[in-house]
């Protein structure tokens, strides 16, 4: 099984966001091996994949993650937890995904 962790408003979340405007597991992330397109049977790559579990909705660059369904994060995304743009001046969260060995924008 691959790793992962949740966030959202339940304690027993790995992450724990108080906030009413999250859902109790608001959504998950899990690390996966796949197989790089192209590449011999035994080059495979690490990706990070999303699925959001919440009612107010997860966002990746602004579009709405469909609910219950696995999405693999690129370099760069901007996550969003309860709206599309995740202004952290308005108290919401952003996340930006960076690939490991990679420098963030």
């Amino acid at each position: 099984q691959s790793p992962s962790i949740s966030g959202g408003r339940l304690e027993s979340n790995n992450v724990v966001l108080n906030d009413k405007k999250i859902s109790k597991t608001h959504s998950k992330l899990t690390l996966r091996a796949c197989k790089q397109k192209g590449a011999d049977d035994g080059d495979v790559m690490k990706r990070v994949f999303i699925k959001d579990q919440s009612s107010f909705g997860t966002f990746i660059n602004g579009d709405r993650v469909t609910k219950e369904q696995w999405v693999m994060l690129q370099h760069n995304d901007i996550v969003g937890l309860r709206n599309p743009h995740g202004n952290s001046s308005l108290g919401e969260y952003i996340i930006r995904y960076a690939d490991a060995g990679e420098d963030p924008p």
